[in-house]
């Protein structure tokens, strides 16, 4: 597992295996859904990001390009109480 990978196209929270498979993991946390879901959030501009991010990573796993594995997209939508303090 890694996690925090960026570059000058955007980042991607996680990236994990699944056997063979890369998995790509953004992580979107909202305190109020007022005006959008977490999962909303990952609009088609993000998705764009995502996916030039990934295929930069991808180009520089060539042990991954070997093995012919296949890679997925997942995002983690956390609605998440504010604390009062």
């Amino acid at each position: 597992m890694e996690g925090n990978y960026n570059t000058r196209f955007g980042d991607i929270d996680l990236m994990m295996t699944d056997g063979d498979n890369v998995v790509f993991v953004e992580v979107r946390q909202r305190t109020s859904n007022r005006f959008e879901s977490p999962a909303e959030t990952v609009n088609k501009q993000k998705r764009q990001c995502l996916h030039r991010t990934a295929t930069h990573y991808l180009h520089l796993q060539r042990t991954h390009q070997d093995n012919g594995g296949l890679c997925r997209f997942d995002v983690i939508a956390i609605e998440a109480a504010r604390a009062n303090a």
